[in-house]
């Protein structure tokens, strides 16, 4: 699930050809037959075949049909055959967390040795958000494997505790590399769920009152947190909250345009003299102004956002007060100073703040990912209340939505992305009643609560909360993630 597409469909295809050389079919169709969770992605299938009438892109309803046909294949192969050995799990437990520190290893490499490397590029084979949520779940499993070690292990504890420590210290460091917002809302969720359990599943009352005042502090400490940052990001600079002042200190005018476009307080287009900011510009560096830095903007607009972030005038005196880090940073395509200097919640938020700003104020969806989801999810959800009963069919999604798309906006038109919420999507396509369908199915197969364990638990919580951000079963490794992992949860053969 974390290498590539060939391992992936390698292994798939050699799981197919061990399951038909199994034989054994009526022991097959038994465990066929009392398995609701293989029902319930049986009907999502079904649905998918039903709903065929009524589209109009047959050619693509059947390419997405062909991508999404693990989500019977998996489940079918896992859930019909004799459940894993204990050994077994283990082993192939093991497997998946080395291969997820492996490949954490090969991204870092790539970022320390590949100059201005995307973080959306760090990891070479799959998409950065589809193995944000593999270490969330390899988190996961080193928590468990530590504390059954250490309850049933006595001789390994010492060995084996520090190991999970260093392991889980080394993937939280590497999702800070990505900055995957998706992984940092399922930490935070699975967090919560822990301190939940802990104090339904406690037995005595002080464990539980503990596991309620942690869970209290970590929602409210990470709300405050964030609070905290934001109101930073808007609180009104000296510049700003002082008459603005009409010309510089060597008498140029500034131009204030005051469109609203807020970064660290100030008004990003507020005290430019763009004629002393050329002039002062090349004492300082050997890069054009309106050369363009590596990540593809011009110097120009960096140099603007960079003196606003520092609470600087963008004319000489402010170009002139910049260091040489500040300067290097202007070079490279920093916009921002706290992008270099704030730790990464900061830089997250700030991020998605000023794309916020830029979509509210501009519409501007370049380059941003939270203006792309908004414009998205705003077309997805007029298309859907278009069709809401029975939806638009799988295969006319992508043509119904890109067209919404190109009407609120045109620079979107050519846009072949999905709609970023798998939610949304099943919406759109099924509408209501196919929704529910799909819900309903999936919400009788939830297990007896006898059978829940926290593991599982955390692993329902990655899926679901990955697919407010992500349309997770629309690739391979996002349906592998949603099937394959059933195998190493599954104890028992009781339906």
């Amino acid at each position: 699930m974390t290498t590539s597409a060939f391992a992936a469909n390698f292994f798939y295809f050699v799981l197919s050809v061990n399951w038909i050389a199994e034989w054994n079919w009526s022991e097959k169709f038994s465990h066929f037959r009392s398995r609701r969770l293989l029902h319930a992605f049986l009907i999502l299938v079904a649905m998918h075949l039903i709903w065929l009438v009524g589209t109009t892109n047959f050619a693509y309803a059947l390419h997405d049909l062909q991508v999404k046909l693990p989500l019977l294949a998996v489940p079918l192969i896992v859930l019909t055959s004799q459940p894993l050995s204990n050994k077994q799990r283990w082993i192939i437990g093991s497997f998946y967390v080395t291969t997820v520190f492996v490949v954490s290893i090969i991204g870092i490499v790539r970022y320390l040795t590949i100059p201005n490397l995307p973080y959306r590029s760090i990891v070479p084979y799959i998409s950065h958000i589809r193995f944000a949520l593999n270490v969330c779940l390899t988190l996961v499993f080193i928590a468990y494997a530590a504390i059954y070690m250490w309850k049933n292990t006595p001789r390994h504890r010492w060995l084996w505790t520090p190991v999970a420590i260093l392991l889980t210290i080394w993937l939280l460091y590497f999702l800070t590399i990505l900055q995957s917002y998706t992984s940092a809302a399922v930490l935070l969720a699975m967090l919560i769920a822990i301190g939940v359990w802990a104090v339904t599943k406690s037995a005595k009352r002080w464990q539980k009152l503990t596991a309620l005042a942690l869970a209290i502090v970590i929602i409210g400490g990470s709300t405050i947190a964030i609070i905290n940052i934001a109101d930073d990001y808007y609180r009104p600079t000296a510049l700003e909250s002082a008459p603005l002042a009409t010309h510089t200190a060597n008498g140029n005018a500034y131009s204030h345009s005051c469109d609203g476009l807020i970064e660290n307080g100030g008004q990003v287009s507020n005290y430019v003299c763009e004629t002393e900011l050329r002039q002062a510009w090349p004492l300082l560096s050997q890069m054009g102004i309106d050369d363009t830095t590596p990540i593809g903007y011009p110097v120009y607009p960096t140099l603007i956002r960079y003196l606003g972030s520092r609470g600087l005038t963008k004319d000489a005196q402010g170009v002139m007060s910049l260091t040489p880090t500040d300067i290097n940073a202007i070079e490279k395509g920093v916009a921002n100073h706290v992008y270099i200097d704030g730790s990464t919640p900061r830089q997250m938020i700030y991020r998605l703040l000023f794309e916020y700003e830029n979509y509210r104020v501009y519409g501007s969806v370049d380059n941003s990912s939270l203006g792309e989801r908004l414009l998205l999810w705003q077309s997805g959800w007029q298309v859907f209340c278009q069709h809401s009963l029975l939806g638009v069919a799988p295969g006319d999604v992508p043509d119904l939505c890109h067209e919404q798309i190109a009407e609120n906006h045109p620079s979107m038109a050519q846009t072949q992305k999905h709609l970023h919420n798998q939610y949304l999507s099943f919406l759109v396509g099924f509408g209501i009643v196919g929704f529910l369908v799909i819900a309903a199915a999936f919400i009788r197969a939830i297990p007896h609560r006898s059978r829940w364990t926290l593991p599982l638990l955390l692993y329902i919580i990655i899926v679901l909360v990955s697919f407010v951000a992500e349309d997770t079963l629309e690739t391979l490794a996002g349906i592998l993630f949603c099937t394959f992992p059933i195998a190493l949860f599954r104890t028992e053969e009781k339906p």
